[in-house]
């Protein structure tokens, strides 16, 4: 899973909690970084669920929750995933197919 602003990969964050509900999220490397004059990424984070229920619609799957989603389909059948500032490329992989 790739940044679409600065390239660099996500990275699964820490949970955070707000209003007494945890939230697993991921946010760029690029954001991360420890030293804050070199973070420049301006990509915003983007929570778990958030993210499964969109890989979920591309995959043609029927969204549950996070713990239900299936991690296979997503290793089989998606290439890579680009995190944009208003939403999420899902970019399959090809399949050829024995008549086509």
């Amino acid at each position: 899973m790739f940044c679409s602003e600065c390239g660099l990969p996500f990275r699964k964050g820490d949970s955070a909690e707000y209003k007494g509900t945890t939230y697993r999220y991921w946010v760029c490397s690029g954001k991360r970084r420890k030293d804050k004059d070199q973070c420049t990424c301006t990509n915003l984070l983007i929570r778990d669920e958030q993210l499964l229920k969109t890989v979920s619609d591309a995959l043609g799957l029927q969204w549950s929750t996070v713990d239900e989603f299936d991690a296979d389909a997503l290793a089989n059948s998606v290439e890579r995933i680009v995190v944009k500032p208003d939403g999420v490329d899902v970019v399959m992989k090809y399949r050829q197919t024995a008549n086509g």
